[in-house]
């Protein structure tokens, strides 16, 4: 079980050891795995070669199962890394925030929708309609929605005239339209952002 590898690792040297009845004799040593070369304390010794050969079969086995793991291990941190700068990629949009505040950006720029049955994040929808030419408008709306037709007919008056005290009692807010889409104000200025970059890029 001989291998033809000469890395210099594992090379087999005989050691002679004092026997308890006084004897001396060889014995066939096997370099410790985590020194791999030269001799010292912790190799392995056995009394035959063939013994010592599979001890250095076994070892670059382990080593190779070593090398793997760690390979794919660093394979799957290039892949996170490389999906984090793909998620932390806005554009330079909150450049200058603090990074408690740009995280809370990313965050949310990133959050997960569905359009029109895709599911996409909104920053990607964000930009995809920029590059399409979709209007960016705000409204005034109430905070408490209109009941629906079905929620009216269902009411009596006085469930009615609750709501319409609540809807008047709230007031308004402000919705960040980007085309016909309300995804909030960090998304509108982001979509903001991006034209203003545009119309940077046209002029320079």
């Amino acid at each position: 079980m001989k291998e033809n590898i000469n890395d210099g690792n594992y090379q087999i040297y005989i050691i002679k050891i004092k026997m308890a009845d006084g004897s001396i004799q060889d014995r066939y040593a096997v370099p410790d795995r985590d020194r791999k070369t030269g001799q010292g304390f912790g190799d392995t010794l056995f009394k035959t070669k063939e013994e010592a050969e599979e001890e250095v079969v076994f070892n670059r086995k382990k080593d190779s199962e070593d090398i793997k793991r760690l390979q794919h291990l660093a394979e799957k941190e290039r892949i996170k890394k490389e999906q984090k700068a793909i998620r932390d990629n806005i554009d330079g949009f909150a450049d200058g925030l603090s990074p408690m505040q740009k995280g809370k950006v990313i965050s949310i720029l990133n959050k997960q929708m569905r359009f029109n049955g895709t599911i996409m994040a909104i920053k990607d929808k964000v930009k995809e309609m920029i590059i399409e030419g979709v209007e960016l408008h705000t409204a005034q709306e109430n905070v408490i929605k209109n009941m629906t037709r079905t929620q009216w007919n269902r009411a009596d008056q006085k469930q009615q005239d609750l709501h319409e005290k609540r809807m008047r009692e709230s007031g308004k807010k402000t919705v960040y339209y980007v085309g016909n889409y309300d995804l909030g104000e960090t998304a509108y200025s982001y979509a903001q952002y991006l034209v203003k970059e545009i119309q940077k890029k046209i002029m320079d």
